[in-house]
């Protein structure tokens, strides 16, 4: 696997894993489904963002 396509996987799954934490602490504070996905939404759209803000810097 080239390691471009390693990073991209890595930085996909990240932002997964910020979506799942997400999910599980919405439905953890209240036993609602929309406010869970609502959150997970939230924190993926926050991890894509900072991925975003860091290539651009060149990282």
């Amino acid at each position: 696997m080239e390691s471009r396509t390693a990073l991209r996987i890595s930085v996909g799954s990240d932002v997964a894993a910020l979506a799942g934490w997400g999910f599980a602490g919405g439905r953890r504070v209240r036993d609602n489904r929309l406010h869970a996905v609502v959150t997970a939404v939230l924190n993926a759209v926050i991890g894509a963002r900072v991925v975003s803000v860091k290539r651009l810097a060149g990282h």
